[in-house]
C-alpha cells in the first residue's frame, strides 16, 4: 500500500483525524448558591460573532463540578467557557487542553499569590506650610513720625517711607520698617539686612528688584498695590495685591557649614495676583503658597522646595517636581503645559489639575497622588514606584503609558471608587495596576498590551465589590511577537470588559515544538479564574458603579441573547474502493455528522453532501460503547431511504423506523448502530435512469468547467436528524468524535466491505468479509477515510488531496507549512492543513 499512497514516508502512528476528544472537569465556586448555564466555545465569544463554534453545554450548581466530554479541532489547544447567571450576565474564561483534559475552577477566592499583589493604602501627605498672614500685618497707612531716607539713601532702625522721587534705598542696617505709600516708584533696593519689613500700601505702584538675601526680612504687598520686579531672594513675601515678575526664585540662606541665627528660607504667600513672565524656581527649603492667582511660563521645584496651591495656578510651560524631596500640592485649580515628577519628589493633587500636554512620572522613589480631578493629554509612567496612586478621577485625553521595572514593588494604583478614563492605553513590560473595589479603568479606544511576564498585570481587590477594566479593544503592542506569552494578565476580582481581545494560545515552546502540536505553560494572556478574574463584553460586566465626583460610573447590562454559535460538525470523506488503490480525492462519499449534546439529550444531524462514485454505497454510524439499554428514546426526522426503489439492493438489513439497526443484523458488536442509507445516489439525487435503476451521477464533486457529462453540481445535501433521550449524561458523552465510527459499505469481491476511518479500519460491524490474513495485510496505516471539521472543502473529482511522489508537493492542499503532505508525514505538523485549500482545486 505504501507504494500506491500519494505521500511517501507516512507517519506510522497516524490516526488521520483532525479532531480530538477531551474530558471536562469544571468547578464553580462563586458563593452565590445559583445554578449557572455553561457554554464551551472554540474561541472567545467576545469579538468573534461570525466564526464561533459551540463545543459543549450544560448546567452546574454553585459549589459543584460540571463533568462532560467534548470534541475539538486539534490545531487549537484551548477552549473558552462562558458562564451565564440567573440574570443572564455572561462571564468568559479561557482554559487550556492538556493531555485530553480541560480542568479548572471558576472562583471569587484570591489565591495566596494574588493576595500579595492586592491594592495597598497610600501614605498621606503631612507638610507644614505657613498660615495665611493676618490682615493686621498689611499696613494701611504710613506711621506718624516715619522718616525719609538720608542723603546717602540709607536707613537706620525705625520707620521710614520712600518718596516717589527716590531712586535708590540702602537698608544696610536692617531693623527697620520701610513704607511705600500711594504713588508710582522706580527704586533700586539694595543691602536689605536682617529684621526688615517692607510695606507696599494700597495705591502703591512699585518697580524694584528684590534681591535680598538676609534673614527675617518680610515684604507685604497690600490689596490695591502693585509690585513689578525680578525676584531672587530668601525673604518672606506676602502678597494681596498684584506682582508682575520676570523671574521668581526663592531659596534658603541656610548653610550646613555654619550656624547662622539669621538664616532664612525664601517664602511667597500669595493671596492676590502674581504674573511671572519667566520661571518660578522654588529652591531648597523654600516654600510657595498660592491662595490667589499665579501665572508663569514654567515652574521648577528644586531639592526640598515646596509649593502649595490653594487658588488658581496657570503654567504655560513645564511644571517640574523632579528633585530630591521636592513637593507640589494642589488643593485648588492648576493648569500646566507639561508636568514632570522624578527623583524622590512628591506631587499631590487634591483639587482640579489640568495638563494640556504630557505628565511624566519617571522614578522608583517618586510619589504621585490624585485625590481630586487630574486631566492630562498624555500620562507616561516609567521606572516604577510604590506610591503612584489615583484616589479619584483621572482623565487622559490621548495616551496612558506604563512601563515599569522588573520588581514586585512597582505599580499604578486605583483605590476604591476611583476612575481612569483614557483614549488609549499602553502597558509595556512588567508592572502592576492595582484596582480597589468599585474602581474603573476605562479605555475608550485601544489597550495595547506587552507585559510579557507572569504574575505582573492588572489586579482587582481580594474582597468586596469588583473593579472594572473596560476597553473597546485589547490588542498586542506592535513590537510584540504574536506568540509571546503573558502579554496581558488579570487577577482577583476584576472584570475585563471588552468587545475584542487579542487571541488566546500558548507560547513557551520552540517553533518545532509548536509545529508538533505541543502545549506550553505560557498563555498569550492569563485570566486567573481561580482568584476571581472574569471577562465580559464591553457593557456586559455584572457591576454597578455609581456616577459621582470620582467616577463616570459603570452599569453593566445582561446578555440579551447568547452568542450565535453552531455545533462542531465532523466531515467524513471516503474513498470507495477499500482495500484496492484509490485516486485519493476523498470525495466518493462526503458525510457531515453534527452532534449536539445537552445533558442526557442528544441531537445528531447527518447530511450527505457529495457522492463521487458510480457504485452503490450505503452508510451507517456505530456509537462505540453505547448500548441499546442506554437509550430511553430515539426519533428520526427525515429518511434518506424514503421511497426506496425496488430496483436497488438493500445493503443494511434490520434498520428500524427510528434508524437503529437491530442486533440480529450486526456482526460482532453490541454497540448501537444507526443506519443512514442504502444507496447514496438515491438519497442525494432521487433520480431513476432510463433502464429503471438509480441514476449514478457524480453529485457535487466535478469542477464546473469540466466537460464531463455525468455530473450534477449544486444539489442540496440530503439530511436526516436523530433525537435521542438517554438514561445518563455519561451515555450521551459517547456522541463525541472519538466514539463515532462512521463508515460506508461498498461492494467488493462478491461481498460488502466496510470503509472505516483508521482507528476502526479493520472492524466489521455489519458484515464478516475478511480473513485474519487479509486484516493483517489491509490493516496498515493508510487511510480510505479521513475526519475533518464540517466546513472542510473537499477536492474536485480526480484531484488528489496531496501528493509528493514526483518530489514536488502538489494537490488540493499544498500550501507550504500547511499542506496535507506535511501532515501525512507527521500528524503533529501542519495540523491546520484543512484550512488552506488551493481554491481552484476544491468544490465550492
Amino acid at each position: 500500500m505504501a507504494a500506491a499512497f500519494p505521500v511517501m514516508n507516512v507517519d506510522p502512528e497516524h490516526t488521520w483525524t483532525t479532531i480530538g476528544t477531551a474530558s471536562v472537569e469544571l468547578g464553580v465556586n462563586m458563593g452565590t448558591g445559583e445554578t449557572y448555564d455553561v457554554r464551551i466555545y472554540d474561541e472567545n465569544p467576545i469579538g468573534n460573532p461570525d466564526s464561533l463554534t459551540l463545543l459543549a453545554q450544560g448546567t452546574v450548581n454553585d459549589g459543584e463540578t460540571l463533568s462532560t466530554v467534548l470534541s475539538y479541532t486539534l490545531d487549537k489547544n484551548y477552549v473558552f467557557v462562558a458562564l451565564f447567571d440567573k440574570d443572564r450576565y455572561m462571564s468568559v474564561y479561557p482554559f487550556g487542553i492538556t493531555d485530553g483534559k480541560i480542568e479548572g475552577v471558576i472562583s471569587d477566592e484570591p489565591t495566596e499569590e494574588s493576595r500579595k499583589m492586592a491594592p495597598q493604602r497610600q501614605k498621606a501627605h503631612n507638610v507644614n506650610f505657613p498660615d495665611a498672614p493676618s490682615a493686621s500685618l498689611f499696613a494701611t497707612s504710613i506711621p506718624n513720625g516715619a522718616k525719609t531716607v538720608d542723603r546717602y539713601y540709607e536707613t537706620q532702625s525705625g520707620n521710614y517711607y520712600v518718596r516717589t522721587s527716590d531712586t535708590q534705598v540702602n537698608v544696610w542696617n536692617g531693623n527697620c520698617n520701610l513704607y511705600f505709600g500711594a504713588g508710582t516708584y522706580n527704586v533700586k533696593l539694595t543691602g536689605v539686612n536682617n529684621n526688615t519689613n517692607i510695606y507696599l500700601l494700597s495705591g502703591a505702584v512699585v518697580t524694584m528688584d528684590v534681591g535680598m538675601k538676609y534673614g527675617n526680612v518680610n515684604v507685604y504687598v497690600a490689596q490695591g498695590a502693585t509690585l513689578t520686579s525680578s525676584i531672587n531672594t530668601n525673604v518672606h513675601i506676602y502678597n494681596r495685591g498684584t506682582m508682575n515678575v520676570s523671574v521668581l526664585t526663592l531659596y534658603s540662606s541656610y548653610n550646613p557649614w555654619w550656624n547662622d541665627p539669621n538664616a532664612s528660607d525664601g517664602t511667597l504667600y500669595n493671596e492676590g495676583t502674581v504674573r511671572v513672565s519667566g520661571t518660578i524656581n522654588v529652591n531648597s527649603h523654600s516654600q510657595l503658597v498660592n491662595a490667589g492667582t499665579i501665572t508663569a511660563a514654567a515652574i521648577n521645584v528644586a531639592e526640598t522646595g515646596q509649593i502649595l496651591n490653594k487658588g488658581t495656578m496657570t503654567v504655560s510651560g513645564h511644571l517640574g517636581v523632579e528633585n530630591t524631596e521636592s513637593l507640589f500640592i494642589n488643593e485648588g485649580t492648576c493648569t500646566a503645559g507639561t508636568v514632570g515628577v522624578a527623583g524622590s519628589a512628591d506631587l499631590y493633587n487634591d483639587g482640579n489639575m489640568t495638563v494640556t500636554g504630557e505628565t511624566t512620572v519617571s522614578s522608583n522613589q517618586a510619589t504621585w497622588h490624585n485625590d481630586g480631578t487630574y486631566t492630562t493629554q498624555k500620562f507616561t509612567y516609567t521606572a516604577g514606584s510604590t506610591d503612584v496612586i489615583n484616589n479619584c478621577k483621572m482623565i487622559v485625553t490621548d495616551r496612558f503609558y506604563i512601563g515599569l521595572g522588573d520588581t514586585d514593588r512597582n505599580s499604578f494604583q486605583l483605590n476604591g471608587g476611583a476612575s481612569v478614563v483614557t483614549k488609549d492605553f499602553e502597558f509595556s513590560g512588567p508592572g502592576f495596576i492595582k484596582m480597589g473595589s468599585g474602581s474603573l479603568f476605562h479605555v475608550t479606544g485601544k489597550a495595547y498590551m506587552a507585559i510579557t511576564k507572569d504574575v505582573y498585570g492588572i489586579y482587582g481587590p481580594t474582597r468586596g465589590g469588583y473593579a472594572v477594566f473596560q476597553a473597546k479593544e485589547i490588542t498586542r503592542r506592535s513590537n510584540i511577537n504574536p506568540r509571546q506569552g503573558f502579554v496581558a494578565n488579570y487577577f482577583n476580582r476584576v472584570y475585563v470588559a471588552t468587545d475584542k481581545h487579542f487571541n488566546f494560545g500558548y507560547s513557551d515552546k520552540s517553533d518545532e515544538q509548536i509545529a508538533n502540536g505541543e502545549i506550553g505553560n505560557q498563555p498569550f494572556y492569563r485570566l486567573d479564574s481561580r482568584s476571581g478574574a472574569k471577562m465580559s463584553s464591553y457593557n456586559g460586566a455584572d457591576v454597578k458603579i455609581e456616577a459621582g465626583q470620582c467616577s463616570p460610573g459603570y452599569g453593566g447590562q445582561p446578555q440579551e441573547e447568547e452568542p450565535q454559535a453552531g455545533p462542531l460538525g465532523f466531515r467524513y470523506c471516503f474513498e470507495d474502493n477499500f482495500p484496492q488503490l484509490g485516486d485519493y480525492d476523498f470525495n466518493d462519499v462526503v458525510l457531515t455528522v453534527t452532534p449536539t449534546v445537552n445533558g442526557k439529550n442528544v441531537t445528531l444531524k447527518v447530511t450527505l453532501d457529495a457522492v463521487g462514485a458510480t457504485k452503490q454505497l450505503a452508510a451507517a454510524i456505530r456509537v462505540v460503547g453505547l448500548k441499546d439499554s442506554d437509550i430511553k428514546s430515539c426519533v428520526r426526522t427525515g429518511n434518506l431511504d424514503s421511497n426506496y426503489p425496488n430496483t436497488s439492493r438493500v445493503i443494511i438489513n434490520g434498520m428500524g423506523e427510528n434508524g437503529l439497526v437491530s442486533n440480529s443484523a450486526k456482526n460482532n458488536t453490541t454497540d448501537v448502530v444507526i443506519g443512514l442509507f442504502n444507496n447514496a445516489h438515491w438519497s442525494i439525487g432521487r433520480t431513476i435512469a432510463n433502464i429503471g435503476s438509480v441514476q449514478n451521477w457524480f453529485y457535487n464533486t466535478v469542477n464546473p468547467t469540466s466537460g464531463y457529462a455525468g455530473k450534477k453540481n449544486g444539489v442540496t445535501p440530503a439530511e436526516v436528524t436523530f433525537t435521542f433521550e438517554l438514561n445518563s449524561a455519561e451515555a450521551a458523552a459517547h456522541f463525541s468524535e472519538k466514539d463515532l465510527d462512521v463508515f460506508i459499505l461498498e461492494p467488493y469481491n462478491s461481498a460488502y466491505w466496510e470503509v472505516h476511518t483508521v482507528p476502526y479500519k479493520t472492524d466489521e460491524v455489519m458484515r464478516d468479509y475478511a480473513t485474519n490474513r487479509k486484516k493483517e495485510l489491509y490493516g496498515d496505516n493508510f487511510p480510505w477515510a479521513i475526519c475533518v471539521p464540517g466546513n472542510f472543502k473537499y477536492p474536485y473529482e480526480w484531484t488528489t488531496i496531496g501528493n509528493d511522489k514526483s518530489g514536488e508537493v502538489i494537490g488540493a492542499y499544498r500550501t507550504p507549512g500547511h499542506s496535507f503532505v506535511e501532515w501525512a508525514r507527521d500528524q503533529k505538523q501542519a495540523t491546520d492543513w484543512y484550512k488552506y485549500p488551493t481554491t481552484e482545486d476544491v468544490y465550492k
